[in-house]
């Protein structure tokens, strides 16, 4: 569990530190301090025309900037508190990515050097049984229609049928490698597509397509119970590529995991959290799952 435990740690720090809910703090914090700068203008405009003026006029200038400047230093005060607060924050983020990957680091050491365990196989109907309970959207996209994804469509649920056999990448292009990997997803052969998907990102660690396929390596290593495996993959895309197609599924996985795991609710609400402040558009079947998981939680 420790694991799960890391990844939010990464998550809820992310909430405060990464993603468009900082920058827009940000943003909303640089505007008010610009704002107060106009208004110290102001003043000392008004300021000089009062000293030009009669001194009933006067008093009521100095009235009026009496109670602006008691509202400026209050206002000043509370940006400086949210900005320390800021600051806080972002320390403790950099300490939890720290311990995070070094975690990380322990943990995928111990499954390598753990002997190899047979994941039971299911019959038929537990299988479809699995695939209505477990993800009911089996395979999700942020969008209507995948650009990597070939022949334009999501696949069928994952089944975990099928035995490895020896397989090589062919010659081409990283877009022919991935779309001959991704071709046992399609075919629902989980154990080939492992291996495919793995060779895929180990030849093309530069490729465009990188997230894509560390995301259905993750989804492939869900599908056959290696739920430490599958954590680390979808860590990988939020930690890695946060601006990958994939960062709202990744998210939202990582919420299923907690959820099958028994997880508290504050974990899980922490990761929706995320998805729900995010500006990417994503599908109307990734906003279900993710609601159906923000209820199962009881998030707030």
């Amino acid at each position: 569990m420790r694991i799960f435990l890391a990844v939010v740690l990464l998550v809820s720090g992310t909430i405060f530190s990464v993603g468009d809910a900082h920058a827009q703090s940000r943003k909303e914090l640089n505007a008010k301090i610009t704002n107060l700068d106009l208004l110290v203008q102001q003043l000392k405009i008004d300021l000089k025309r009062a000293a030009d003026g009669d001194g009933k006029k006067m008093r009521i200038i100095i009235a009026d900037m009496s109670a602006k400047m008691t509202s400026l230093e209050r206002q000043l005060r509370a940006l400086t508190g949210r900005l320390e607060e800021m600051e806080e924050r972002q320390r403790q983020f950099s300490t939890e990515i720290d311990g995070l990957r070094q975690e990380m680091a322990f943990q995928l050491q111990a499954l390598k050097a753990a002997p190899a365990t047979e994941v039971p196989t299911e019959d038929a109907g537990q299988s479809e049984q699995n695939a209505t309970n477990v993800d009911s959207t089996a395979i999700e996209s942020s969008s209507t229609v995948e650009a990597t994804t070939p022949t334009n469509r999501a696949p069928e649920a994952l089944v975990n049928e099928g035995v490895s056999t020896a397989i090589t990448l062919p010659e081409g292009t990283d877009k022919q490698q991935y779309d001959f990997a991704f071709s046992f997803i399609h075919k629902q052969d989980l154990p080939n597509g492992e291996v495919a998907l793995k060779q895929f990102i180990e030849a093309n660690p530069s490729s465009s397509l990188l997230s894509n396929a560390r995301y259905w390596l993750g989804r492939v290593y869900q599908r056959q119970n290696k739920i430490p495996l599958a954590a680390g993959e979808f860590l990988a895309i939020i930690e890695t590529y946060p601006n990958s197609t994939k960062y709202p599924d990744a998210l939202v996985d990582l919420a299923d995991v907690l959820v099958k795991l028994g997880e508290e609710s504050g974990q899980i609400c922490a990761i929706l959290a995320e998805f729900n402040g995010m500006d990417k558009k994503v599908s109307a079947r990734l906003r279900a799952r993710a609601d159906r998981f923000y209820k199962q939680a009881k998030c707030q």
